[in-house]
């Protein structure tokens, strides 16, 4: 399991993906496109991300564009506060 951001994120991508583990992707793979994610798996990334980053990301930021790629995720969680 990772421990950076980035790695935590793309651990999230893979244990939610349909594909599971078989899930390989780059920083700007288009995860949809690809089938490594879909809409089901948006919401367990989320769920995961929020508990591994100590995290609310709230609704109106639950969008696919936000979900593109392992690049936005990052910048998405990156950009919100941490819960204390």
């Amino acid at each position: 399991m990772g421990s950076t951001p980035i790695e935590i994120v793309a651990d999230c991508i893979r244990e939610s993906s349909p594909l599971g583990e078989a899930a390989t992707f780059e920083l700007d793979t288009h995860l949809a496109r690809t089938g490594i994610i879909d809409s089901l798996a948006i919401l367990s990334i989320t769920a995961s991300l929020e508990k591994r980053l100590g995290l609310k990301i709230p609704d109106d930021l639950i969008q696919p564009q936000n979900f593109t790629s392992l690049r936005t995720l990052v910048e998405l969680v990156d950009g919100l506060p941490r819960l204390t």
